[in-house]
């Protein structure tokens, strides 16, 4: 204090009083005692601190509006006040805002980064405003589904339901993502309830792109509990809208949802007609894999096995070249199938049941639904070989597989 005095050009008890907010500090004293404490950028006065906290806000918006450069440009010109020990909050929310902008970005080494601020700020939560905790349990939210820990971050995602806040309040963003997350975990009754909320505030065609990635998703739940005319309902829809637009990825990958609605209702041709359009419009993505491997699911219930075989040999080596190994295991699956349909073959019986069901049982959506199918395919061709008691395990395991899809797991327990 009596540096600071010094440097100022007054006394100690001048700068005692200001200190406690008995003297009022002007411009000129201000300027001198900042540039002493070497904090010239730092906001301390009230109006400073308003300009501060507004500009966070528009980073907040801009990062939310998936502007990465712009938020990018913003968070260089604003001064980091971490060192300040009287702005708990506003310390905290730059450290939030730091980590929404590294989980905007796909680097791992982003991830690690914005888990370890995380992890730091949790000692400050107990001086956090809403405004800045609801931001901070978005964060976990992101985190925890980046991490595919969807128990973690539905808990996060409905600890943000309850708070409001100055600059915030829940989002249709926040209503979809909890669908994700008990979509996931292989609730969708409770995930049909959460997207149904999010389409009715998201109002306006500014926003249609975005309720056909709800409706995608919507689709998909009414389809795990059996309601495939409602599902197909939602997908001409978008389909029409998406072709109005000529958006071709949701050409593509609606058409090839399309493909499975049509499969699971019988209908084969328009199925192979869904596919053949889903594959003309992602051909040249990662995403090609799903409408070939569609495709070739199509030709095996056809019992056209030759150009099943046909279409495996094409869509295997582009599911290992993306890495895709749930795809890899489909299409190594179908050829097991098609050795089954054909003869008896033991070999392919214990690859489906030991490596293809276990694992997309651990999978989302349409591959649990999968794994069910798969359970009813070796049921029958178990009881067709006399093999009652293998009969029995595969029905079981349907059921179980069903039970988790529908309800979940029994020791998951959130309001």
């Amino acid at each position: 204090m009596e540096n600071i005095a010094h440097a100022a050009g007054c006394n100690m008890s001048t700068i005692s009083r200001i200190e406690n907010g008995q003297l009022e500090c002007g411009n000129e004293i201000l300027t001198t005692i900042k540039k002493f404490m070497e904090i010239e950028d730092a906001p301390l006065l009230e109006h400073e601190l308003a300009l501060y906290t507004n500009h966070l806000w528009l980073i907040y918006n801009t990062i939310y509006g998936d502007r990465k450069k712009e938020a990018k440009a913003m968070f260089d010109r604003v001064f980091p006040i971490t060192d300040l020990p009287f702005e708990h909050d506003l310390s905290l929310l730059y450290s939030m805002l730091k980590v929404k902008f590294l989980f905007s970005r796909t680097l791992l080494n982003d991830r690690a980064a914005a888990e370890e601020i995380l992890n730091e700020s949790e000692s400050l939560l107990d001086k956090a405003s809403n405004d800045t905790l609801y931001v901070y349990h978005m964060n976990r939210e992101t985190g925890y589904r980046l991490r595919r820990d969807y128990k973690k971050s539905l808990e996060h995602g409905i600890k943000r339901l309850d708070i409001v806040g100055d600059y915030v309040k829940p989002e249709a963003l926040n209503f979809s993502t909890i669908g994700d997350n008990y979509r996931d975990l292989g609730m969708p009754y409770y995930s049909i309830i959460y997207y149904e909320r999010a389409k009715l505030m998201f109002s306006g065609e500014h926003f249609n792109i975005i309720r056909i990635n709800i409706d995608i998703h919507l689709a998909l739940a009414y389809m795990m509990v059996g309601r495939f005319r409602k599902a197909r309902k939602l997908h001409d829809a978008s389909l029409s809208y998406a072709k109005s637009i000529q958006e071709k990825f949701y050409i593509g990958m609606l058409s090839n949802d399309l493909s499975l609605i049509c499969r699971k209702t019988g209908n084969l041709e328009e199925s192979l007609m869904f596919c053949d359009q889903a594959f003309m419009h992602l051909d040249g993505t990662p995403y090609s894999v799903f409408a070939l491997y569609s495709k070739a699911d199509t030709l095996l219930l056809m019992k056209e096995y030759t150009k099943c075989s046909e279409v495996i040999e094409q869509g295997k080596p582009l599911a290992i070249k993306h890495e895709d190994k749930t795809h890899t295991i489909l299409f190594e699956t179908l050829s097991h199938m098609i050795n089954l349909m054909a003869k008896k073959d033991s070999n392919s019986a214990a690859y489906v049941e030991d490596v293809a069901i276990p694992h997309l049982r651990t999978c989302e959506g349409q591959f649990r639904l999968k794994a069910v199918d798969l359970c009813e395919d070796l049921e029958a061709y178990y009881k067709k070989n006399r093999s009652n008691t293998k009969a029995l395990t595969m029905a079981a395991t349907a059921r179980d597989i069903y039970k988790e899809m529908i309800y979940g797991d029994e020791d998951f327990d959130i309001d």
